[in-house]
């Protein structure tokens, strides 16, 4: 299994966005509140990010538009099962065999590299 990989969208692939869709975006800098990317609108190449800024895509410098965010593992949200005993009764399990969650650091560190490419 291998992570999926994350293509930009051209200016064509917004121009063509006939109806408000929510795209991705991401800048050279990080944001004021330290955001790697976020939410936008965007409609016929026209992009309204949450601060209300209303500009073209071609127009925006160092911008980068994808259809998704990163993928990336929330390690709190995943919580342990009732069968999820931490890496494993003897020490030989790297994830629980009933809901698949790590139970290593190692076998996260494999999980999230499969995620990201």
């Amino acid at each position: 299994m291998s992570g999926v990989e994350r293509k930009p969208l051209t200016v064509e692939q917004l121009r063509g966005m006939d109806k408000p869709t929510p795209v991705w975006m991401e800048t050279d800098k990080k944001t004021i509140e330290g955001w790697g990317g976020y939410w936008c609108l965007c409609q016929r190449g026209h992009i309204l990010t949450p601060g209300m800024v209303s500009m073209y895509a071609d127009k925006m410098d160092g911008a980068t538009f994808y259809a998704y965010p990163p993928a990336r593992i929330d390690r709190e949200k995943w919580e342990l099962c009732m069968w999820c005993v931490p890496n494993g009764q003897f020490g030989v399990n790297n994830y629980c065999s009933a809901c698949g969650r790590p139970l290593t650091e190692e076998a996260w560190a494999e999980l999230e590299r499969k995620l990201i490419v």
